[in-house]
């Protein structure tokens, strides 16, 4: 078997040396491997052995010993079974039995109370996580030998464990008093400082770095310090400076082009990315800080060559690949320019994946750019009827439809369709999608669908009754109208959108009726006061009280060019023509090619005199409503 034998360690007393064998045989089982873990486990118990009795040990003399709380003893002192005990705690400690290593500390503390066995004590119960068995023994320890920095550490850790930060800086400012040069009780003390007084965690920083010029760590902590004190510009300085010792440091570059974009200097972040792209010109980071800063910008374009490099690297997750195609995807529905980048963008992620999502952006893109047929293709590639498929053709057209790209999006949701006919959002974004584009016929269906697939949405009801009454179909619509009324008697939208197709039924009364009740409820509700007064303007009935509405309507908005014609016709209505033709001409200078405008104004110059000047406002108001016969009259007569 192998044998190692370690002798004459030594104590002091008060006799002189005394001396004895801390270790006479360590036997190790010739049917067990010797490996570098059983060395290293050696290795350690002799090394806790340096540090718990290199300083000494107590007078051997018989005392009385309280181990913490249990009851007093007395026993001989004893350093032989006190060390016997403490090599078998050690043991258990290397092998993570912290409670058999306290049970055999206890044992040895009897025997000797020195400081170390009281920070083996302190240090295993606070592994235990029990603090407060912990801190006495720590305490003694530091009491005892107040020259051993670890015993500091472990009490200082304690106060930490136990949410006593003050009491933890006591501890370590004591111990840098002592050794004012010691790098890890400097370290220490500024962790400590971090949370509460991060100036003080500053002025530490900066006697390490006095210390140690080049610690890369404590300008890393200086530099996120100053940021967190709202010093920026020195977080930058400080980097900058240490940048000098490492100026390769792609890192540090790293972290000063984060600083940078921050501060929205794009120049000087600039100027470091391109310091990393010459040398590394793949670097992942270079690229997409490169990228970000043109499109904080909001250049897209130049980001995009970055971004490409980004996604042709075969280490870039494909989910990144995705996002920035969908990011470019949604920025093109704004900007044309982009689709082209999108489209590249994806056809480069459809190289290393086959996953289905990029036939939707390609379909999409293909629609955008009016290739209906590349399109089609792409669509038909899109397996299945699932619901994250459906979820995709929601968003998508939703995308799309929210960009008031309505012929575009009616053309997505058709695709969806076939795919999901009985899915509410894909008919009810289909049937809008058709009737704000002015194809009213093809939007009756697919709305209709949507009410009866979900009857308690009110938008949908109220899109219907909208698209039927630009049909012509105002007796459904009245129906319609009602029916979503019943599920909100006081929506002020659905009362004054009834109360406008009563209107142009010829039911006044109740029209007038509809719009006193939207009144009730909001006495300022422009729109329902600006066509309760253009309606009573026009059969020229309670001017006085059109123009009280007209005036409420124009308060609310004062720059709307219809409001402004209303206030001006009634006072038209009323002979007051000078002021009529002052709102009416302003608001023909904000919406010029609405016919009704046009119309209105060329009244106004007839009643003024000037007939000639009315012939060119009426013909150009019939140019853009050429089947108006009350306009093709007044040309004709040359007069009202």
């Amino acid at each position: 078997m192998f044998n190692f034998e370690i002798v004459n360690f030594r104590t002091f007393n008060s006799t002189g040396f005394h001396q004895f064998t801390v270790l006479e045989q360590f036997r190790i089982s010739p049917c067990k491997r010797f490996t570098m873990k059983t060395l290293a486990r050696v290795t350690a118990i002799l090394t806790a052995f340096v540090l718990f009795y290199g300083c000494g040990s107590a007078p051997v003399e018989e005392k009385t010993v309280a181990a913490n709380t249990q009851q007093e003893v007395k026993r001989p002192i004893s350093p032989e079974m006190a060390l016997e005990n403490f090599i078998i705690a050690t043991g258990h400690e290397a092998r993570g039995e912290y409670l058999m290593a306290v049970n055999s500390l206890l044992t040895a503390y009897e025997f000797d109370p020195a400081p170390g066995i009281s920070y083996g004590l302190a240090k295993n119960y606070y592994m235990l996580g029990k603090l407060s068995q912990a801190l006495p023994y720590a305490k003694e320890a530091v009491a005892k030998d107040s020259l051993e920095k670890e015993y500091y550490y472990l009490l200082a850790d304690i106060y930490t464990s136990g949410r006593q930060p003050d009491a933890a800086e006591a501890v370590i400012s004591a111990l840098v008093k002592r050794y004012p040069g010691d790098y890890s009780a400097l370290y220490r003390l500024a962790n400590i400082y971090e949370k509460s007084k991060p100036l003080s965690a500053i002025e530490v920083y900066l006697k390490i770095l006095e210390e140690e010029p080049e610690d890369w760590n404590a300008y890393i902590r200086l530099a996120d310090l100053y940021d967190k004190t709202g010093n920026k510009e020195r977080s930058t300085e400080i980097i900058e400076e240490f940048l000098q010792y490492n100026p390769s440091s792609t890192e540090l570059k790293q972290v000063l082009v984060n600083y940078y974009i921050s501060l929205k200097k794009y120049d000087k972040a600039l100027s470091h990315i391109e310091g990393i792209l010459q040398i590394f010109p793949d670097d992942p980071g270079a690229l997409e800080s490169k990228a970000r800063i043109f499109v904080e910008q909001n250049n897209f374009v130049a980001a995009s060559a970055p971004y490409l490099k980004l996604i042709e690297a075969p280490d870039t997750r494909l989910d990144m690949k995705l996002n920035i195609g969908v990011v470019y995807f949604e920025k093109a529905l704004a900007n044309d320019t982009l689709l082209r980048v999108a489209d590249t963008i994806f056809t480069v992620v459809e190289k290393d994946t086959v996953n289905w999502i990029t036939h939707f952006y390609k379909g999409a893109i293909a629609t955008l750019l009016g290739d209906t047929l590349a399109a089609k293709e792409r669509f038909f590639k899109v397996p299945g009827d699932s619901f994250l498929y459906l979820q995709v053709w929601q968003r998508i057209g939703g995308l799309v439809y929210d960009a008031k790209k309505y012929k575009e999006a009616a053309f997505i949701m058709e695709r969806a369709h076939d795919n999901f006919p009985d899915d509410f959002l894909i008919n009810f974004f289909l049937g809008l999608s058709y009737a704000l584009n002015g194809d009213y016929a093809a939007s009756e269906p697919f709305l209709f669908k949507a009410t009866d697939l979900n009857p308690n949405e009110i938008n949908t009801w109220s899109a219907y009754a909208f698209t039927l009454s630009r049909l012509k179909k105002d007796t459904l619509a009245v129906e319609v109208y009602e029916k979503a009324l019943e599920l909100e008697p006081r929506n002020t939208d659905l009362l004054n959108s009834l109360a406008i197709v009563c209107d142009g039924m010829g039911n006044q009364a109740k029209s007038d009726s509809l719009y006193t009740l939207s009144l009730q409820i909001d006495p300022k509700n422009a729109l329902a006061a600006n066509n309760f007064a253009y309606s009573l303007s026009k059969r020229g009935v309670r001017l006085d009280e059109a123009l009280r509405l007209a005036k409420i309507a124009l308060e609310v908005d004062p720059n709307s060019p219809s409001y402004m014609d209303t206030y001006g016709w009634v006072h038209f209505k009323l002979g007051n023509y000078d002021t009529a033709k002052v709102y009416i001409e302003k608001a023909l200078a904000m919406d010029g090619d609405n016919h009704e405008l046009l119309d209105h104004f060329g009244d106004v110059m007839f009643k003024l005199g000037n007939k000639d000047e009315a012939l060119v406002y009426w013909r150009k108001a019939l140019e853009f409503d050429k089947e108006n016969e009350s306009i093709k009259r007044k040309i004709e007569r040359g007069e009202i």
